[in-house]
């Protein structure tokens, strides 16, 4: 579903998620401890990842809160192609990744909370 630039930056406020998230807020980001900040920039909502050593901004083409809740991105990582991205809340606040799916190709990186060939997505903790 394509929306205007404003309406996902809109619908990400309002659920909650702006600003920086990570699995453990005081330790340093690391491969395992990854920044991810949602942020607007003249109307337009990005996903801003970041560790000790690489850093990647890319657009967010629309963000839609579903019935059960969680919150659907699609973001364009631009040469790797564009992702449908499912979040979930908790209890107590934090998010957690539960879906990460090419929409060209619809290969999963993750599926129902589960890396493909790994394990569990980390609940990430809202930093600042």
């Amino acid at each position: 579903m394509q929306m205007n630039s404003r309406a996902a930056a809109e619908n990400a406020e309002k659920w909650g998620i702006l600003g920086t998230w990570k699995p453990d807020c005081q330790a340093a980001a690391s491969d395992r401890n990854l920044n991810y900040s949602y942020i607007v920039r003249e109307d337009q909502l990005y996903l801003d990842r970041s560790t000790a050593s690489r850093r990647d901004l890319h657009p967010i083409i629309s963000a839609t809160v579903t019935g059960d809740g969680a919150l659907d991105l699609v973001i364009d990582f631009e040469e790797a192609g564009k992702y449908e991205n499912t979040i979930v809340k908790g209890s107590d606040g934090r998010i957690r990744v539960m879906q990460n799916k090419n929409m060209t190709t619809d290969e999963y990186t993750v599926k129902d909370g589960m890396v493909v060939n790994g394990g569990p997505t980390l609940w990430a903790a809202h930093c600042r």
